[in-house]
């Protein structure tokens, strides 16, 4: 089989003209709830609270990128939920989630961890560097693997890894994943079911999931 090929986005292709060394990919994890079954049958309430924490996301970053911080930064990004069924002890996810203050002993059966974290791609305004967006955004979000700033793959062109980028931030998959803190690689395991598929399709209802600069 050839290789994939993926459409890139009408508002990412001006990211794809930009330099290489100025882009990068940005994950920002902004907080998790631990849920289960009656959550799942009415996630009204889960609705709510992701909503909220979405929005003091979205006034922080306008904080950042509208005040003296960061002006002049380009971006687009979506917002996405992970649905965790078990979350290893001494793991990266484990130290993350009590970060963020969440117990996570061993979850039961009919219990689950929702994360709400947001992918973006940036573009480094002229005197801003990657190093000043990791520390300002590890004071802004606090915790171990909470953010993540990297360079595009150096083996790519800038093309061809925003195309690679837009599509994975653009994904909707309703499966169960391990790694993507500090480097892990992300693997996909079975589908969340249908009950727990349902539940993250409303809970995606209560917010717009585009995230994007206005240039």
């Amino acid at each position: 089989m050839g290789e994939r090929r993926y459409k890139l986005a009408p508002s990412w292709r001006g990211l794809a003209t930009q330099a290489h060394a100025d882009c990068r990919f940005v994950t920002i994890i902004i907080g998790a709830i631990r849920v289960n079954d009656l959550d799942m049958r009415d996630p009204s309430s889960v609705s709510q609270v992701v909503e909220g924490m979405i929005a003091g996301f979205r006034r922080d970053w306008s904080g950042l990128t509208k005040g003296r911080a960061f002006p002049g930064l380009w971006w687009r990004g979506q917002f996405e939920l992970e649905l965790h069924r078990e979350i290893p002890r001494e793991s990266h996810r484990e130290a993350l989630l009590k970060d963020l203050g969440l117990d996570v002993p061993a979850l039961g059966r009919d219990e689950r961890v929702l994360v709400v974290h947001v992918h973006l791609v940036a573009v480094l305004p002229p005197g801003i560097d990657a190093d000043d967006l990791r520390a300002r955004f590890t004071r802004t979000w606090p915790g171990r693997w909470r953010t993540e700033v990297k360079g595009l793959y150096a083996h790519q062109t800038t093309e061809e890894a925003v195309t690679r980028l837009c599509s994975y931030v653009h994904k909707h998959r309703l499966e169960y994943s391990s790694g993507g803190l500090a480097g892990e690689p992300v693997r996909f395991e079975d589908a969340y079911g249908i009950g727990w598929g349902r539940f993250v399709n409303k809970v995606y209802r209560a917010f717009s999931r585009v995230f994007r600069s206005k240039l």
